[in-house]
Parts: structure tokens; sequence; C-alpha cells
């Protein structure tokens, strides 16, 4: 008949073998909770370093909205699409324009 694994650990180890072992494994505990607590410590700090990172990114993706937007409004041609429905933008960028204005119109 098998006993259960505490009679045979009562009947088979020492007391002090019982201390010892409780003591080894109470340290290894202690030691894996306080890498435990470095490594969670470490992690929120790289958390917090991509979302600085992220919050830069979104910032300079604006200023580069920005300046293809810029770079969109000053450039040499445009279509402003089809006329008569087309007077309000022309209207507008003759109000924008300081130098010259040419006008090219594709009759069909």
């Amino acid at each position: 008949m098998k006993q259960p694994l505490g009679i045979w650990l009562d009947a088979h180890v020492s007391r002090e073998m019982h201390e010892t072992v409780v003591f080894v494994l109470a340290v290894l505990a202690i030691g894996f909770a306080i890498f435990q607590f470095t490594d969670s410590a470490e992690r929120k700090k790289a958390s917090a370093d991509i979302k600085y990172a992220v919050q830069s990114l979104k910032g300079a993706s604006t200023e580069i909205k920005a300046a293809v937007s810029s770079v969109a409004e000053h450039q040499l041609t445009l279509y402003v699409g089809a006329f008569p429905s087309n007077l309000d933008e022309i209207d507008k960028l003759l109000e924008r324009s300081t130098t010259v204005v040419k006008i090219m119109a594709d009759v069909i």
C-alpha cells in the first residue's frame, strides 16, 4: 500500500531537512519577487519611453502634413476643376498669387 507523500517525508526526512528545504524555497521566492519587481519597473520605463516616442512621431507627422500642404499650395501648376464650377477656386488662387498667373484652358 502506498503512503501519501507527507507521511513518507515525515518517516524518511528529518525536521532539519524540512526546515532547510523550506528556507531555500523561501529565499528563491523572495529572489524571484525582487527580480519581478525590478523587471516590471524597467518595462514600465520602457513603456513610457515608447509612449513619448509615439507622441513625438504624431507631432512630426502633423508637421510633415503641414509642409506637404504648403508645398501643394505653392506648386506651379494646379488643377482646379471644370468650368464654371471652379470660378471660386480660381478667384482664391488669383488672390493668393504674388507674381504672374498664366491660365491654360483645354477646350473639348
